[in-house]
């Protein structure tokens, strides 16, 4: 075309109290090797998880409550950040070191 680039940027401003609720979980053994398991899951929950670059690596839903696994083996060995959310919190990241 034109040689004209178009950057569109999201930025997100945090002002006053955090609209999420914020969630307490679990996730063990860590380090892991082939499954994590979570403990806390709610409802409707997703399951995040970043590398170190922020770049979303693998995420699942979970439709019930309590104790959940998720299946880590095909991740590179690394540290990743894990986050649990959905419409009603989003939970502070959780350092997991996968081997």
């Amino acid at each position: 075309g034109n040689g004209e680039v178009t950057v569109i940027y999201s930025l997100e401003i945090l002002v006053g109290i955090n609209p999420y609720l914020h969630s307490e979980f679990k996730v063990y053994p860590n380090p892991a090797r082939e499954v994590l398991f979570i403990e806390g899951v709610n409802a409707e929950s997703e399951v995040v998880i970043r590398n170190i670059l922020g770049v979303v690596v693998k995420q699942a839903k979970f439709n019930a409550s309590g104790n959940s696994e998720m299946s880590v083996g095909e991740l590179t060995p690394g540290i990743y950040f894990i986050y649990l959310k959905n419409e009603q919190f989003k939970s502070d990241p959780l350092k997991v070191i996968i081997q």
